[in-house]
């Protein structure tokens, strides 16, 4: 009995790991999705069930990760304490080595990593339970869980296909225009519903196109081929860039926005932060688009046989706009009116009214509004959060405390200390360095732990080295988003690589230049348009 729940408990743990990180291949090939089902009822292999099979060598790798991250916290709490550093900034370095190697090899769930400050900061002395606890409650997580039930609604009702298709239609079918209409689609998604669940959504309308144009067959192959690979990275790589431009688009911009506001008291709002980043992913979506039609793939094609016809037909499939999707286009406008207004207009009149309580507003109002369909009551049911991935909230709520600590102990002062030597290095020359290393790091590494980890070291080292902590940590958390060359890099290369229409030498070949072409842009953006917006 005992066992039984604690099976079911680790593997509920590793179903929310793998939604966390973004492991969704099986989820775009139908087969492996049933053996998944089949194989999460089964004993142990539960545990792992909706994600990939290791390989013997990574294997090897989490196990030794998974004895040596407690041997390095071990180490530092009980063995050797670095001088200046006091025992309890000891403890937080080992719980910072522990977490990062747990974090980096996956070796257990990432929420359950992140769950490690409730247990040893109290228990050494490091906090108090209750101010570790307050870090899971942090106004951000609730910003992300208002975001995440919002965009539960507009896939529930389908409103986020009407908006995806109605893009494309007004940007035409002719081939390059469409490659862009499905950009665009994607990224206006990816603003408001995770970059995943905007990848899932239009990959099967872009390979339904891709399976007109090889059917008709009028165009020679080389042209063929062109297309598709334009499309499918187009669609993927849109996803990534316009997930950098909002705070609901994935852990590192929150906990950037959080972290600032803690540690240098200064508040970046929802609009603010879309007021700087927007452009800046318009002009890297259009520079992407440019690469892989005009440069990459050499897209010749003009007009696409039955392109129109297809996005014609999807168009009225989805009939007239529904009385629920009325309603949650309005909560919609509702809350992003508020976030844009909110400094301006909305504190003025309750000064205590966050971004986070904002999100929270219109959730309450889709759990309240009505729906008209049988069988559903509201336009959101409590069933519907089985959608909400709780494992992300948990990722950003150990960050938070983890974060915390580093500072309240002293930790990152003497990290910071540690460069000092780095005084003097011209800024150009810093933020260059920081941007590739952390863009080329989030190839191979969690997107979401690294930001955590990084970020507020990020912090330290621009104090030491004499530059802004605010313009340093802008830099690196753009950057750890700037992942297009491995499938394991994000959600959404992991789906376009499941296609089976690239290549892992494609992904590597295009990627490359978009990774190098985006850490350029956050660079040239850092000196030109971040100060116009943001007070360094």
């Amino acid at each position: 009995m005992k066992g039984n729940a604690l099976a079911s408990i680790s593997g509920a743990f590793w179903n929310e790991h793998h939604r966390t990180v973004g492991t969704l291949r099986r989820m775009v090939e139908p087969g492996a999705a049933k053996q998944d089902t089949a194989g999460g009822a089964s004993g142990a292999q539960g545990e792992r069930g909706s994600g990939p099979t290791p390989s013997p060598s990574s294997a090897v790798f989490r196990r030794v990760c998974l004895i040596l991250g407690p041997a390095v916290f071990a180490f530092f709490a009980f063995g050797y304490q670095p001088p200046g550093l006091s025992f309890e900034g000891a403890a937080v370095l080992g719980t910072v080595g522990w977490m990062a190697l747990w974090w980096m090899s996956e070796s257990v769930p990432l929420p359950a990593t992140a769950l490690l400050p409730i247990v040893l900061f109290p228990l050494f002395g490091i906090e108090r339970s209750g101010e570790v606890f307050s870090s899971y409650s942090n106004n951000i997580i609730f910003l992300f869980l208002g975001g995440f039930l919002l965009a539960a609604a507009l896939e529930k009702w389908g409103l986020h296909r009407r908006l995806a298709i109605g893009i494309i239609r007004i940007l035409g079918t002719s081939a390059p225009r469409l490659i862009l209409g499905f950009m665009a689609a994607t990224s206006f998604l990816s603003f408001f519903i995770t970059n995943t669940a905007a990848t899932m959504m239009m990959l099967p309308m872009a390979m339904a196109v891709i399976t007109s144009v090889k059917e008709v067959g009028s165009e020679k192959p080389e042209e063929i081929r062109g297309f598709e690979k334009s499309l499918i990275f187009g669609v993927g790589y849109s996803a990534t860039i316009f997930g950098m431009s909002t705070i609901l688009g994935g852990t590192s911009i929150p906990f950037f926005i959080s972290y600032t506001k803690d540690s240098l008291g200064i508040e970046i709002s929802f609009a603010q932060f879309a007021g700087f980043a927007v452009p800046f992913a318009l002009v890297f979506l259009l520079l992407t688009w440019f690469y892989l039609v005009k440069i990459r793939f050499r897209v010749s094609m003009k007009q696409i046989p039955g392109g129109r016809k297809i996005i014609d037909e999807e168009h009225r499939s989805l009939g007239r706009m529904s009385f629920e999707e009325k309603l949650v286009t309005g909560v919609g406008l509702f809350v992003s009116l508020l976030w844009v207004t909110r400094t301006w207009l909305v504190s003025p009149i309750v000064p205590e009214i966050t971004d986070g309580m904002i999100a929270v507003i219109g959730a309450v109002l889709l759990f309240l509004l009505p729906a008209r369909k049988a069988g559903t009551p509201r336009l959101l049911e409590w069933s519907d959060t089985t959608k909400v991935p709780w494992g992300v909230l948990l990722l950003l709520g150990g960050g938070f405390a983890l974060a915390g600590a580093v500072q309240s102990t002293g930790l990152s002062q003497w990290i910071g200390d540690q460069f000092i030597g780095l005084n003097g290095v011209p800024a150009l020359v810093f933020i260059l360095i920081v941007v590739l290393t952390l863009a080329f790091l989030t190839e191979i590494t969690s997107t979401g732990a690294t930001a955590i980890l990084f970020i507020p070291l990020m912090a330290t080292v621009a104090v030491a080295v004499g530059q802004d902590p605010l313009f340093v940590m802008l830099a690196a958390a753009l950057a750890v988003n700037c992942s297009f060359m491995l499938p394991a890099g994000t959600p959404p290369n992991s789906i376009i690589y499941a296609s089976g229409l690239v290549t892992i030498g494609e992904m590597i070949r295009a990627g490359f230049v978009i990774t190098l072409l985006g850490a350029v842009l956050i660079v040239a953006t850092m000196f030109t348009w971040a100060p116009l917006m943001f007070s360094f």
